[in-house]
């Protein structure tokens, strides 16, 4: 079975949706990126960089492992996120993705004012900024999804609510 999740479009250039972390879960906007392969969220321990976004709280989690490698990424437009590794469960549209290593971001560069909390990476493994292993291919190995596969439906429709699916396990006919 294919597990549809909706999306939303914003000025044609974000495809975004939610995803929780951790337990309880704690919630995020996130931007489904398709040139990176991280998974990040701000962290608890941000300060003014992170005014305005949702930030994960590890203390809140009875399921966190720390990691604690550092991470760091930069992005075409300029922007860029730092912080350090951490694990947990990572849940979308009710399907928990187990041991999950993210990011949680201590500081961000050009992201004011940005809609979405964080980015949710789905290229592939090789664009890992340290090697971990992205939350798509995690989600296919634990068996969630039949395929390694996912796919969009961009919706043509500029006045809808939705902008769209995203589509994971496969594509819808």
């Amino acid at each position: 079975m294919n597990k549809i999740f909706g999306i939303e479009t914003l000025i044609l250039i974000y495809f975004i949706g939610t995803i929780s972390i951790g337990t309880p879960p704690q919630t995020f906007l996130i931007d489904f990126d398709t040139g990176s392969s991280d998974l990040w969220v701000p962290s608890s321990q941000c300060q003014s960089s992170c005014n305005g976004f949702n930030k994960y709280n590890s203390a809140e989690s009875t399921t966190y492992v720390a990691n604690g490698e550092n991470f760091s990424i930069g992005y075409g437009d300029g922007s860029s996120a730092s912080g350090f590794l951490s694990v947990d469960v990572v849940t979308i549209n009710g399907m928990a993705v187990k041991n999950q290593t993210f990011a949680e971001c201590t500081y961000l560069v050009g992201m004011t004012g940005d809609i979405n909390d964080g980015i949710l990476g789905l290229a592939f493994p090789s664009l890992t900024s340290d090697g971990e292993k992205p939350f798509f291919y995690n989600m296919w190995s634990q068996g969630l999804i039949p395929q390694a596969i996912f796919s969009f439906y961009l919706n043509p429709d500029t006045n809808a609510t939705s902008g769209g699916e995203l589509i994971f396990g496969g594509a819808d006919p």
